[in-house]
């Protein structure tokens, strides 16, 4: 995961976390709204909005820092798509809520051991590839280094 904030030479903006380039949590981020806000201030362009600002933030790494998190071994695997982009996306997605929600955030490591117990739901959006956009956002973020690296210890829940 990185993390971006304004550099302190120019307006801050607060941080934004983006996931690594690879691995279950691929391409996901969290940002500031404050980061957001300066995201929709500069730019016009309708990729910024859907994705969240990564066209921009991805266009202008210098105005931030960004800082490295590595994901645990076990959550850098590509085998499953968990995210939803197209009806096969969310059909997976619709498939785990209904076998797991119960009213309170999935954790990650619940929803990995229901895809590994369920391989043909898993298997509903494996034809899926990934946009143009998504692309070329995934292999900007995988050719930055981040300024920083930190690990961070993640909580495994279940059996080892």
């Amino acid at each position: 995961m990185k993390i971006a904030s304004r550099k302190p030479s120019g307006q801050p903006c607060g941080p934004a976390l983006t996931a690594s380039p690879t691995g279950l949590l691929e391409g996901q981020g969290v940002h500031s709204s404050r980061s957001l806000r300066r995201v929709a201030a500069a730019s016009n362009d309708p990729d910024n909005r859907e994705h969240v600002g990564a066209r921009y933030f991805s266009e202008h790494p210098e105005d931030y820092r960004i800082i490295g998190f590595g994901l645990p071994a076990h959550l850098q695997e590509r085998r499953w798509r968990v995210t939803v982009d197209e009806a096969a996306d969310y059909q997976l997605m619709a498939s785990l809520y209904q076998a797991l929600w119960q009213g309170q955030p999935i954790a990650i490591e619940q929803a990995v051991r229901w895809l590994e117990a369920n391989p043909e739901a898993a298997a509903l959006n494996q034809r899926v590839q990934h946009s143009i956009i998504n692309q070329e956002l995934a292999a900007k973020r995988a050719a930055r280094e981040p300024q920083v690296q930190a690990r961070v210890l993640w909580k495994r829940e279940g059996p080892e």
